[in-house]
């Protein structure tokens, strides 16, 4: 996928948004993309499956072995679709809402480690605009009793991936019907790209 170059990691979409709005680290992201960089390191020299999983792979001129388990990534994955699914049955509940895009924003920060003012909580609600939109619409869906929270588990993942639009260069290209009409009043809206749209403008057959 690399060739002989090196890959560009992003980093975690809350520290990335952090970046890209107001120019800050988040101190309370634990994982960096330093740490993707090193798993992707040693992923590409690991001889075995199994040497990986038990961390016995030996990197290029270092004394120590490096590993990876996808079980941990996998368990922070569930946990982060738990806790948005709580929020939202506490907002079906009523027992808690969405606030207005700059009071959400400087919240948010402080999740980060960060007191934002007034004028960072505004560029940071700016350039979460999609999330901010995504969430509203999600959060005026569990107003219906019948909403099944199980087959929307995948939200939360599509939460993640609209973070990345807070950088101007920054498009999603995706088959995503129902994510894109989710977003359709944010002013990123055109930076989400229909994918068979992509295709036929291009001269490609739908054969998805």
């Amino acid at each position: 996928m690399v060739g002989r170059g090196r890959p560009l990691f992003s980093g975690m979409p809350g520290a990335f948004a952090l970046k890209h709005t107001v120019r800050l680290s988040s101190p309370r992201t634990e994982v960096t993309t330093r740490d993707f960089d090193n798993a992707f390191r040693c992923v590409l020299h690991a001889k075995s499956w199994q040497d990986l999983l038990q961390a016995k792979v030996q990197l290029p001129g270092k004394r120590r072995t490096c590993g990876f388990d996808p079980s941990t990534f996998v368990r922070l994955n569930e946990q982060g679709k738990d806790q948005h699914q709580d929020w939202l049955k506490q907002v079906q509940s009523g027992t808690a809402l969405l606030e207005a895009p700059a009071i959400w924003a400087a919240q948010y920060g402080e999740m980060l480690g960060h007191v934002l003012d007034s004028n960072q909580s505004v560029r940071f609600a700016d350039g979460l605009d999609a999330v901010y939109q995504f969430s509203k619409a999600l959060s005026q869906m569990v107003r219906d009793r019948n909403y099944n929270f199980a087959n929307h588990r995948s939200d939360w993942a599509d939460l993640q991936q609209l973070h990345f639009l807070s950088s101007p260069s920054v498009h999603l290209l995706t088959d995503d019907g129902p994510l894109r009409d989710r977003v359709r009043n944010s002013q990123q809206r055109n930076r989400i790209i229909s994918f068979r749209q992509f295709l036929r403008e291009h001269g490609f057959a739908e054969r998805h």
